[in-house]
């Protein structure tokens, strides 16, 4: 995902090689993220948050040099996030003032859509609410969006998992 000047990548990964190198050798510690310049290739050296899970997906956050990652994680550089994080792009560190909902599962999906922060994947409670696989959520600070989500949970099927959301038209 393009995010300002840079390219942030989740995956399933624990190091990352410099463009052109191939064989290994100069392989850098990158756990699950990384970010590198678009024209260059090169690593971004400032942006390396440690994360003890995968990360399945990346959105643009909410102001510049913001980034959301969504996986099966359960903390970022030894702080507490499970499953959904706003990180700089600039450090990788939490943003000041992110406060983590508490959810039982992994986000494998997550929009933004104006004042709307939705997420998807494989968790039945959301901020100690009742959710199948889906949730809206503010997305200054993660907080349940009670009646957004009520009627989230109507439109979904109890059980379900939600690997992709796509958004067609804003909320």
């Amino acid at each position: 995902m393009q995010v300002g000047s840079k390219i942030v990548l989740g995956g399933t990964f624990t190091n990352v090689s410099p463009a052109g190198v191939n064989d290994g050798t100069q392989a850098v510690s990158r756990t699950y993220t990384l970010a590198f310049n678009p024209t260059t290739g090169a690593l971004d050296t400032g942006y390396a948050p440690v994360l003890d899970g995968i990360v399945w997906d990346v959105w643009p956050g909410p102001v510049a040099n913001t980034v959301y990652l969504a996986g099966a994680f359960t903390t970022i550089n030894g702080v507490k996030s499970k499953g959904i994080a706003l990180v700089s792009t600039t450090t990788g560190a939490l943003v000041a003032g992110w406060k983590p909902v508490a959810l039982n599962g992994v986000v494998y999906s997550v929009r933004q859509a104006g004042s709307h922060l939705l997420i998807g994947g494989a968790f039945t409670t959301v901020g100690g609410v009742a959710h199948a696989g889906i949730a809206s959520l503010n997305p200054d600070s993660t907080a349940v969006r009670q009646a957004d989500s009520s009627n989230t949970r109507r439109a979904h099927m109890d059980g379900d998992v939600v690997t992709e959301l796509t958004l067609r038209n804003t909320l």
